[in-house]
């Protein structure tokens, strides 16, 4: 698998996915973390986790968060919701390596969170797409991501 850091590598992003610095709050409307990246799966070309980083201060690092895009949606007003509450993402699973999280850390926290993997997801939707295959539309593509070099 190869990861990038959306932000910290300037990648461009459609305009939806320019949340750097937006707040996530929980389903409880209480404040988490500010929105540090996006990890972005280069092979998929897919965006597939959102990074913030929990508590810390001067000199205290804080956890780092990785959640899953089927956690989050647009709460408006530059905020993201995390469907979970702010003491669940705590005890949330410890990643290793923010840049590079093994898949053994991604089942730890869909486990965690209860959410389906993203490759047992698109799995499904594969097999379902054979079999509907005759009846989609035809497919636009997705937007790549380049490099901004703004």
């Amino acid at each position: 698998m190869s990861w990038r850091l959306v932000f910290r590598e300037n990648i461009a992003v459609p305009l939806e996915w320019r949340v750097n610095g937006f707040e996530m709050i929980d389903s409880m409307e209480k404040f988490v973390a500010p929105v540090k990246d996006l990890l972005y799966d280069e092979e998929a070309e897919k965006i597939r986790y959102v990074i913030a980083t929990m508590g810390g201060g001067i000199g205290i690092r804080g956890k780092d968060l990785v959640i899953p895009l089927a956690m989050i949606s647009d709460g408006g007003s530059g905020t993201l919701v995390v469907n979970s509450t702010a003491e669940h993402m705590s005890e949330a699973p410890m990643v290793e390596n923010i840049e590079n999280p093994d898949r053994d850390f991604e089942e730890k926290m869909f486990r965690h969170y209860g959410v389906k993997p993203y490759w047992e997801e698109e799995a499904e939707l594969e097999e379902l797409g054979e079999k509907e295959k005759l009846k989609a539309p035809p497919d636009v593509g997705t937007p790549t991501m380049e490099k901004d070099d703004n």
